[in-house]
């Protein structure tokens, strides 16, 4: 398509007249004097950070990156570790591109992580960074999710049910065939000791278990479970709490919809967790819940929140003296780090453009954050952050993109306008370097999925389209925030499907 065809369409011409109007061309020299052009190799070429875990007393983090493996067809995934001074980062002894989820001990002795290094992914440990690590389960399926026991002995994981050994004749025989709800396979809670040998099987009850907290004191475990594996019951999830001396089950909350994630205050006296509140509705409200450990009633911290955790909320930071909550939530184009008081539900916000609301980790006195953020002109990397009392420091870590700044930067802003109902509406605009004020140029539209997806600001990491090479090549990209998006709360999201509502909204 060619750039005079592609201003024909309506909408083309309807942004391209709200750019002269808006004059929001940037001109940018640092794009004009760029020594390379943008190619299909150099973004796939591109790395991204993840799931940064800073080590309690605050002196380290290990987190993820991850890049293309053209050979594999596929990504590879590894560990890496560096000091919160800066220097160097370091990669795990005997390091493997399936690598992931590094979690350190209590003490910060130990680093604990997934990996499929012998086939399947069962959860290895290392007690010092330069030894090669050893393999702690042998689950005979594969492991999604562990947290270590506070008193650094345990760790608790989650893994499905296996076949049975009639079930593996059967399948050896060509007998495969898999019927619809019959023989469900749950996840379940297990406990093994950090020196190794059987894991304990915590919960027997046929319950799949999704997420999981230990109590400060490692006497307890509050988990998340739903009726079955099936996706369709994963709107209604309850929390449970086990004792791990008596296996007594105590449920904590029962109610439609789905309550998730589990974090124990430093007390052990509440749950925090993240909750749709009785609704079974997937586009309504997402709130922050909390409950007492042994059960009662439930307070919703984030009814009168600016933000919205429909995204977030699923990773909390409790103060050390409970009277605090750091969670990530999303508001607009933009996704921050939010505390909020347990006595008022005053929130405020920490720190910003975070890339994803729950890529964080604070240390254990509240001092020191380690987290993703991602900037219109550079990629997704590592940040600390000093949430000290006299305000909010923060510096890069992390560099795994060096070589992006000698390619074009990337012009882009937040558009807000009224639709026909006088709904307020935003979407991220990102321009082609070197025009003019007032040019126009062609526009191509990005629509995000979900439908509830949104679109934000930040550095564009293709793994879909190649903006940046539409943008080099002269055109605009647009991503709008329809109804149904995330970050604009419920209300905003409901409109996509209480259409009866929406009409009669537009004609009245």
């Amino acid at each position: 398509m060619s750039r005079a065809q592609a201003v024909k369409s309506p909408a083309a011409c309807r942004f391209s007249f709200q750019l002269i109007l808006l004059g929001v061309f940037i001109l940018c020299g640092s794009a004009l004097a760029a020594p390379k052009r943008w190619t299909l190799d150099a973004l796939m070429e591109l790395k991204t950070v993840d799931d940064p875990q800073i080590t309690a007393d605050g002196s380290k983090v290990a987190f993820v990156v991850r890049s293309v493996n053209s050979s594999r067809n596929s990504y590879d995934s590894e560990i890496w570790t560096m000091g919160v001074a800066g220097g160097t980062p370091s990669q795990l002894t005997a390091p493997h591109f399936t690598d992931s989820w590094p979690r350190w001990s209590g003490d910060g002795k130990g680093l604990a992580f997934l990996s499929k290094r012998d086939g399947s992914m069962q959860i290895y440990v290392t007690d010092q960074l330069d030894k090669e690590p050893r393999k702690l389960t042998d689950s005979t399926t594969d492991i999604t999710h562990f947290k270590w026991s506070p008193d650094h002995r345990s760790i608790g994981y989650l893994a499905g049910d296996g076949s049975s050994s009639d079930e593996e004749k059967r399948r050896q025989a060509g007998d495969d065939p898999i019927v619809a709800d019959q023989n469900y396979k749950f996840s379940r809670l297990y406990v093994i000791a950090l020196k190794g040998g059987k894991a304990e099987l915590v919960t027997s009850a046929d319950r799949h278990v999704t997420s999981f907290d230990w109590a400060p004191d490692s006497s307890k475990i509050v988990y998340a479970g739903q009726a079955t594996p099936r996706n369709r019951d994963s709107f209604n999830v309850d929390l449970y709490e086990i004792d791990l001396k008596t296996k007594r089950e105590t449920p904590l909350v029962a109610q439609p919809g789905r309550d998730s994630d589990p974090t124990y205050s430093k007390d052990g006296k509440l749950v925090a967790f993240h909750s749709q509140a009785g609704s079974q509705n997937y586009f309504e409200a997402r709130h922050i819940g909390i409950v007492h450990s042994g059960g009662g009633r439930v307070r919703y911290l984030t009814e009168n929140f600016e933000g919205d955790v429909f995204r977030g909320g699923d990773e909390f930071w409790w103060s050390p003296d409970n009277s605090e909550l750091i969670f990530g939530a999303g508001l607009g184009t933009r996704d921050y780090l939010f505390s909020i008081s347990l006595r008022d539900g005053i929130s405020r916000r920490l720190l910003g453009n975070l890339h994803g609301p729950s890529s964080f980790s604070i240390t254990q006195d509240g001092r020191r954050a380690a987290f993703i953020k991602s900037s219109n002109s550079r990629p997704p990397e590592v940040y600390i952050a000093e949430l000290g009392a006299m305000g909010i420091e923060e510096r890069q870590l992390s560099d795994v993109t060096p070589h992006v700044p000698d390619f074009p930067a990337i012009p882009t802003r937040t558009l807000r306008w009224k639709s026909k109902d006088g709904l307020d509406v935003e979407g991220v605009l990102r321009l082609p370097g070197g025009g003019k004020a007032g040019e126009r140029v062609p526009l191509l539209v990005e629509l995000h999925g979900g439908p509830t997806g949104v679109a934000l600001e930040g550095f564009p990491v293709p793994r879909t389209y190649p903006i940046q090479l539409f943008l080099q090549d002269g055109f605009a990209v647009f991503s709008p925030n329809f109804r149904g998006s995330s970050n604009y709360g419920a209300k905003f999201r409901l409109q996509i499907s209480n259409l009866k509502d929406l009409e009669t909204s537009m004609t009245s």
